[in-house]
C-alpha cells in the first residue's frame, strides 16, 4: 500500500499535483504523525517576486539588487520550511522503521544561475543541497531522498505574476505558455504538471529503488542551453 503526503506552502498549486497522484496533503510539518504509516513524502515550497519577462541583466546584479529582506524571506519558505518538513518526516519514517520515500521539489535555477533573481536561485541550490546532505545521512535507515527540478510551468501561481491592479491578468495565460514554449529546447510538448507528476511517480516507485541523491531535471533540455 502507498500512502504519499504532500507538504505546499501554497495549497493551490499542490491540488494540480493531486490531480495525478491519490494521497494525503498536510500544509505543517507537525501533521506528519497522524500519517503514522505513511511512506512516501513529496515536498513543494515555492516564493518568488520577479515576473520571468524581466530582463535578467536588470535584476542579477548583486550589488545592486539583492534585497536581505527579500532574501530572508525567499530563504524562510524554500529553505527553512523544506528542512522542517524534511526533519519530521524523515523522524517519522525512522520511529515507525519504514524505508520511506522522500521527495523535495527544487527548480531548474538550483542547477543554473542568471535565469531568475538571486535569492530564488540562492533557495533553490540551497535545497539540493539540502537533498544531499539528507541523503547521506538517511541512507542508513533505507530512506532514499531525491529532488525533482522543474523548468517554467505556466500555473495560477506564475500567471499571478502578470496581474494588473484590478486583479485581472495583464497577459492572458496562452500568451505566457507562447512565451515559456519559446525558449524550449525539445519541441512538440507543452510542458505541464502532469510531467511533473509522472517524475515523481517514479522516484517513489520501486522503478527506482537504487536511485538516491539525485536531482531529476524536467525542463526538456533548457538547461542545456546556460
Amino acid at each position: 500500500m502507498m500512502y504519499l503526503c504532500i507538504f505546499h506552502t501554497l495549497r493551490h498549486c499542490a491540488s494540480k499535483y493531486e490531480h495525478f497522484i491519490q494521497g494525503r496533503r498536510h500544509t505543517s510539518s507537525k501533521l506528519v504523525y497522524s500519517c503514522p504509516c505513511i511512506n512516501i513524502v513529496l515536498f513543494m515550497a515555492a516564493k518568488q517576486y520577479l515576473s520571468i519577462f524581466v530582463a535578467p541583466s536588470i535584476h542579477l546584479s548583486l550589488t545592486r539588487s539583492l534585497s536581505v529582506n527579500v532574501n530572508d524571506h525567499v530563504m524562510n519558505v524554500n529553505v527553512r520550511g523544506m528542512a522542517l518538513a524534511l526533519k519530521n518526516a524523515s523522524r517519522a519514517m525512522i520511529d515507525s522503521k519504514t524505508r520511506g520515500v522522500i521527495i523535495c521539489t527544487a527548480s531548474t535555477s538550483s542547477v543554473v544561475g542568471g535565469t531568475t533573481h538571486i535569492e530564488y536561485t540562492t533557495s533553490k541550490h540551497a535545497v539540493l543541497g539540502l537533498m544531499r546532505a539528507a541523503t547521506s545521512n538517511l541512507g542508513k535507515y533505507g530512506i532514499r531522498v531525491n529532488c525533482v527540478s522543474p523548468s517554467t510551468l505556466v500555473t495560477p501561481l506564475c500567471l499571478n505574476y502578470f496581474c494588473d491592479d484590478s486583479g485581472g491578468y495583464s497577459l492572458q495565460p496562452h500568451v505566457v505558455q507562447d512565451f515559456v514554449n519559446s525558449l524550449n529546447v525539445l519541441v512538440g510538448h507543452t510542458f505541464s504538471t502532469s510531467d511533473v507528476a509522472k517524475a515523481v511517480l517514479y522516484l517513489a516507485s520501486d522503478d527506482a529503488a537504487f536511485v538516491n541523491g539525485h536531482n531529476l531535471v524536467i525542463d526538456g533540455g533548457i538547461t542545456t542551453k546556460n
